[in-house]
């Protein structure tokens, strides 16, 4: 395999990784802020804009139930009859918790909001207080509210976290294979050192036996020499 068909595959595997972390960062981040908003009850702006999940049919037709709408940090002083805004209702029947209706009626100067849900037939027994608005309507979302309705479904849970889990298994799978590999080979690599160590520490004692014996059969050999002397 060439030089550049091997940078090629390591740019595609860094861009992979990148996109990877990418998908799992906004997943994760997504989840973080959804599971903040419902347990503080507060609403998480950014550049003055916020989602917000409408779980009941109150406000259909404009607003089908279950969906995602875009709403706009609210300007108290602004809001008009007719606005539809997102409010922390005073109703102990949903226990303090959002809700987003329309403005029927405005009491004193922006202080008090009367609403109601377009398909309700009464108009809201509690009234709006201008220190608990906290945003406009502006329009609904209906691609986030389908991945809404599949996120928080039971087979949309699961292919989420099949995908995280995958994800995660593209990008640390080979690096996790690589680093086997390297160690197999590094141990094999220790094994046959040692093999060939001791191959040269027989070789060795070998070498040295031999030696020795020729040294006594010298020696002895010398030593049986007739002496010319004689």
């Amino acid at each position: 395999m060439s030089k550049q068909s091997n940078n090629t595959q390591k740019r595609r595997r860094r861009v992979a990784e990148v996109i990877g972390y990418i998908v799992i960062f906004l997943i994760i981040a997504l989840l973080l802020v959804v599971l903040y908003s419902k347990m503080t009850n507060h609403t998480v702006f950014i550049f003055d804009r916020t989602t917000a999940w409408v779980m009941t049919p109150s406000m259909e037709p404009q607003i089908p139930a279950q969906s995602y709408i875009l709403v706009r940090k609210a300007d108290v002083s602004k809001i008009k009859v007719g606005d539809v805004i997102m409010f922390k209702s005073d109703d102990p029947s949903i226990g303090g918790a959002f809700n987003t209706h329309r403005v029927e009626a405005i009491i004193g100067d922006n202080e008090e909001f009367v609403t109601k849900g377009i398909a309700n037939i009464a108009k809201d027994e509690y009234t709006a207080k201008a220190e608990n608005v906290v945003g406009v309507y502006e329009k609904n979302l209906p691609v986030m509210t389908a991945i809404g309705r599949f996120l928080f479904s039971g087979i949309g849970i699961l292919i989420t976290v099949t995908v995280i889990f995958v994800i995660i298994m593209i990008i640390y799978v080979p690096d996790i294979i690589k680093a086997n590999k390297a160690r197999t080979e590094e141990i094999e690599r220790r094994h046959r050192e040692q093999i060939d160590e001791r191959i040269r520490e027989e070789v060795e004692r070998l070498k040295a036996e031999n030696a020795a014996k020729n040294a006594d059969e010298a020696e002895h050999d010398e030593q049986n020499k007739p002496n010319e002397n004689q």
